[in-house]
């Protein structure tokens, strides 16, 4: 009998082991850089956390899970809008997972990363991008728009105040409006060398998208301003400072891509928002422990999505 050499794989599915082996990697790398950011910033919050009761810090990370949760839901609308409607388990798992890649410099690391991640559902990596780009867009300025709103009371003067305001929250508005914001993400995939949108934004999915962000917003401010009350701060004092605080510093930090995470950049622009009612201390402290909760709030995220699978998309357009 003639022996008969093993059969090799087919090169496409080692192509497939591979693909999957640095997927994997990455995300144990991802995780493992969340893990190291909690550590070092246990010490210096560990005084604080003893002034807040286990019962706050147990809300307000409920409420940065929820934001994070109403995140994925505005990525998800911007997908839908793209043509590609994705079953809610697949748009939370590409979405936690992929926003994950913020700890890395760079913002657009989890836009890449979700990106790839899509690609398993089914969804073109032009279409992916693209999505990316439209949440980031609809985020940041329904952040500014949220901070221009309720954050009035730090600016001096009370007639270039109002119109520093209304010509922010016009300007967040406008730019939010289809047409406008179809060219601003055009011109952002043009630098990026991407293929441009195969149609325009619609009113309906921009509203829809726009939900979701401000009352992602909202739950991440109400998780700190939990905290600084727990820290001595009057509730209605506090409140409207800590929802555009946290806003425009979670914008900022998007902004500015060399900081993984917005790390430094978002936690000053917090404690400049509550220095007002709150000594500069107190403030650190908030702005210390709301850094851990949140770091802790993406790797729970994360853990949880992990096993869900990814499934190509419902349907297309």
């Amino acid at each position: 009998m003639d022996e008969r050499e093993p059969r090799r794989p087919p090169p496409r599915d080692d192509r497939k082991r591979i693909t999957g082996l640095v997927r994997a990697t990455l995300t144990l790398v991802l995780l493992g850089v969340v893990v190291v950011a909690v550590g070092r910033s246990w010490q210096d919050v560990h005084a604080t956390v003893e002034r807040i009761s286990p019962l706050q810090l147990v809300l307000g990370e409920a409420l940065i899970l929820l934001g994070l949760w109403l995140s994925a839901a505005t990525w998800r609308a911007a997908m839908k809008e793209l043509g590609s409607q994705l079953r809610l388990q697949s748009a939370s798992k590409i979405y936690l997972l992929g926003q994950l890649g913020k700890y890395l410099p760079g913002s657009l690391w989890a836009v890449a990363a979700q990106t790839a991640l899509a690609r398993r559902a089914g969804v073109p990596a032009s279409r992916g991008a693209s999505a990316g780009m439209i949440a980031i867009g609809i985020n940041v300025l329904t952040g500014f728009a949220l901070g221009t709103v309720l954050v009035p009371s730090l600016l001096p003067g009370g007639a270039w105040r109002g119109l520093v305001v209304v010509t922010t929250l016009t300007v967040a508005i406008v730019a939010l409006s289809p047409p406008v914001l179809t060219r601003l993400v055009n011109g952002a995939l043009r630098i990026l060398k991407q293929p441009l949108l195969d149609r325009d934004l619609s009113w309906g999915g921009m509203f829809s998208a726009s939900g979701f962000s401000l009352a992602s917003w909202l739950c991440y401010g109400l998780s700190v301003w939990g905290l600084a009350i727990a820290v001595g701060g009057d509730p209605w004092e506090v409140l409207p400072l800590c929802l555009a605080g946290v806003a425009v510093a979670m914008t900022v930090g998007v902004l500015v891509i060399l900081a993984p995470s917005g790390i430094g950049v978002r936690d000053a622009v917090i404690v400049a928002a509550l220095s007002p009612v709150l000594t500069s201390s107190d403030a650190l402290a908030v702005a210390l422990v709301a850094r851990l909760l949140f770091t802790l709030a993406d790797l729970v995220a994360a853990l949880v999505v992990l096993p869900l699978r990814i499934e190509p998309r419902a349907d297309s357009g």
